[in-house]
């Protein structure tokens, strides 16, 4: 509907204009044809009022009834029009004064000001209009003043004299309806800035203003007896009606701007709202100033008086201006907060949702599709808290700014909180072009970053949900976007996943295992098995490693590699750690007591652990409180220690290391393996990891790597550890290298404490 009034809207305005040019001829023509100019002035307010009846269809509540009234007031003007031609046409006479058709047409000016009046009464604001009605009053008066002055006057005199009351009283109505339509005009402006759509209101203020100008040519060639049909105020009358004819097709694309704008404050429009009714004023006093014969000292000085009052109110109301810009400008800046992340400048996730219901709205009418990305940047809290928040900052700002280049208007990128971002990509329907999206987001944010002496390198985890196949309101699509970011995460970060619906069961499942581990350690449902590490010449037990094992309620064994990156994630890791600790080292006693001394008990502990303040202390407490040789313990870190605490880590490893506890490098190869790291840590054991004695044998490569790991323990003096050994060929090449000890299942599989503890009675008898 909207398209089909807009597609009109130049052929109508070339009518109008082709139109008017054909009035004009008609009027100049000679002979002038009375009969035609007549009926040619019958077809504006016809085809305007069809117009309008359309135009009205096409709205809903005030803005319907606004405009099938200003249709209707078309229509009685049309029909006045018609009976003044009947006359003319068939009674071969010119229509008396007053008439029917004058009562039509001051009924149809009233039918505008009632039009006009009630739309600025639908407004919310009313008290706003206030201040601005004492204006429009001042306009009104000074130009009711001049009206009466020139032109009600001079007819009522001589309509008084013939006692045609009738007469004067059809003569004064319309001036004062056209006072009437220039107030409300004046109010739509300046009160009520957002009534109407920029384009509609100055549409619609044309086309009135020349009916309110061809009435008044009317009233002034009447008072002069000079009037006759066919003058030049005739096209005036036409070209008024087509005009707001023209407003009302104008309005159906173009509806009224946004509630709460300033309608027009600081333009010329507000400058002219603010001067004309001294303008006016200034006009009023000079024909005083005429007027009066006689300019004695006490008249003068009145003068003055007025017009320094006057300037007085004018240099006010400019101050004004500017403080009100000035507060207007704080307000925007709040809203701009509102809405936007002070740290990145990009929206926040208020405005992104906003955006989306949006979007969504839009999408479910044109039938499209859209996608939201979660994009989450990966170790970034490592980063923060090893470099410093200051530099946390920074880095999330020079993101942001990569972010921002690379996803423009229409599309919308939005800063969560923390280091995650959401991106609303519009018109969506080509996969491929999703895909693009995202490996640009992912390609900026893995580009080295230069923050002072640093170079930091991030990598991001990017999720993607498209409406509406994955979901078709906020809550859902951002939900099922970060189940896909929490996707990528698990399969290494630095990726992009699309949404799947085995994804919200792997989600549900990672949520019920979440609340399911809370219970576990109050339901003791977590159990220790322990890995023997035999001697590589002598296959003696030498040590063990304890290693947790979830053994449900309901008989279900839950994976370490389920549940332990849940643990790590939520800081379920830092009570289970400890348990795990206490439990190994009273296990450890427990079989010292038993004849079985000598065994070294290697224990995990996480990142996360060591990064607790007491860390050190709480391992103190668990020594004391089971009695466990120091000596017998070997803590067990991995690689990424080194770059999350390098610092704080040192300082508590060292402490453990005073203590007599060993420390082993667990996973070596898979990480930053850093030659540094192990001397500053004062690592004792380096473990190799699985991932090359698996294929060892049948691999040079592979080969080559352990060949070179083990030459560089051994010249640091280091306890080699190969784990996941399972065959023979393995350990034979292990053990040429010269590897102290074996771990796998070639000579141990994880075994409970009472199977290990009966190994252990057997190696003793």
């Amino acid at each position: 509907m909207v398209g089909s009034m807009h597609r009109i809207r130049n052929p109508y305005i070339a009518f109008v204009v082709l139109y008017a040019a054909f009035e004009y001829v008609l009027i100049y023509a000679v002979p002038k044809r009375i009969d035609i100019v007549l009926a040619a002035e019958t077809v504006p307010p016809l085809v305007s009022c069809a117009v309008l009846y359309a135009v009205s269809r096409r709205h809903d509540g005030s803005e319907r009834l606004f405009w099938r009234m200003l249709s209707v007031s078309n229509f009685m003007y049309a029909l006045a029009q018609m009976i003044w031609n009947g006359y003319e046409w068939f009674l071969d006479k010119p229509a008396p004064v007053p008439s029917i058709a004058d009562l039509l047409w001051n009924v149809q000016s009233g039918v505008v000001v009632l039009a006009l009046g009630y739309k600025l009464f639908k407004e919310k604001s009313v008290f706003q209009g206030i201040r601005f009605a004492f204006d429009a009053a001042i306009l009104l008066l000074s130009a009711g003043t001049l009206s009466w002055e020139y032109l009600i006057k001079p007819n009522v005199s001589t309509m008084l004299e013939t006692n045609s009351y009738a007469m004067t009283a059809t003569v004064v109505g319309y001036p004062v309806a056209d006072l009437g339509i220039v107030g409300c005009l004046f109010l739509a402006h300046f009160a009520y800035g957002n009534i109407f759509h920029p384009y509609v209101m100055r549409a619609l203020t044309i086309g009135m203003m020349m009916t309110v100008t061809a009435d008044t040519g009317y009233l002034a060639m009447l008072a002069t007896n000079r009037f006759e049909i066919g003058s030049w105020v005739d096209p005036l009358w036409s070209l008024g009606m087509f005009t707001v004819g023209l407003a009302g097709i104008l309005s159906v694309k173009h509806r009224a701007k946004a509630e709460g704008d300033s309608g027009g404050r600081g333009t010329a429009a507000e400058w002219m709202r603010v001067f004309v009714p001294y303008a006016v004023l200034f006009v009023l006093l000079l024909l005083l100033v005429i007027r009066i014969g006689s300019w004695d000292l006490l008249f003068l000085g009145c003068v003055a008086t007025i017009v320094c009052i006057v300037v007085r109110q004018v240099v006010v109301l400019i101050e004004n201006d500017v403080l009100f810009r000035k507060l207007e400008s704080s307000l925007e800046r709040t809203r701009f907060l509102a809405h936007h992340d002070t740290l990145s400048n990009l929206p926040n996730r208020r405005c992104f949702e906003l955006s989306l219901s949006e979007a969504i709205a839009q999408a479910g009418n044109d039938r499209s599709e859209m996608a939201v990305m979660f994009i989450d940047m990966d170790r970034f809290k490592y980063v923060n808290d090893t470099l410093g928040h200051l530099t946390g900052d920074r880095l999330i700002r020079m993101v942001s700014d990569r972010f921002r280049a690379i996803v423009v208007e229409p599309h919308l990128i939005a800063r969560q909180g923390g280091d995650e971002f959401t991106v609303l990509l519009r018109q969506a329907g080509d996969p491929e072009r999703v895909c693009r999206m995202a490996r640009l987001l992912a390609e900026a944010a893995a580009e080295p970053i230069r923050i002072g002496e640093h170079e930091v390198r991030m990598t991001a985890s990017i999720g993607i949900a498209v409406y509406p196949r994955d979901g078709t309101d906020t809550f859902t699509l951002m939900k099922n976007a970060d189940a896909a970011m929490y996707r990528a995460k698990e399969l290494g970060g630095n990726r992009y996943e699309a949404y799947t619906e085995r994804l919200n069961g792997d989600m549900y499942r990672r949520w019920t295992l979440e609340y399911e581990l809370r219970r576990a350690l109050e339901r003791d449902e977590l159990v220790l098995y322990y890995q023997p590490q035999v001697e590589a010449k002598g296959q003696a037990i030498v040590g063990v490693e304890a290693l947790i094992r979830w053994h449900a309620k309901d008989g279900r064994i839950v994976s370490p590699a389920e549940f332990i990156p849940i643990a790590e994630e939520t800081g379920l890791i830092v009570p289970i750690g400890e348990w795990v600790l206490r439990t190994a080292c009273r296990q450890a006693v427990t079989w010292k007591k038993r004849g079985k001394p000598g065994v070294e008990m290697a224990v995990n502990v996480s990142p996360r652990q060591i990064r607790q303040d007491d860390f050190v202390e709480r391992v103190k407490a668990i020594l004391d409180e089971t009695g466990m040789d120091p000596h017998d313990l070997q803590l067990e870190i991995t690689e990424s220690v080194a770059i999350e605490e390098t610092n704080d880590a040192e300082r508590k490893l060292a402490e453990l290391k005073r203590l007599g506890i060993r420390l082993a490098m667990d996973d070596f190869g898979t990480g930053y393996s850093s030659l540094g790291y192990l001397q500053s840590f004062g690592v004792d054991t380096l473990k190799i990891s699985q991932m090359f004695i698996r294929d060892v044998s049948g691999n040079e490569s592979l080969a080559g790597i352990v060949r070179a790991i083990v030459a560089m323990a051994t010249s640091l003096r280091l306890t080699i550890v190969a784990e996941g050994v399972e065959d023979q060929a393995q350990y034979e090449f292990l053990k040429s290298l010269g590897c102290d000890r074996i771990q796998g299942y070639y000579f141990h599989k994880p075994m409970p404490q009472q199977e290990i503890g009966k190994l252990f009675l057997e190696s003793v008898s």
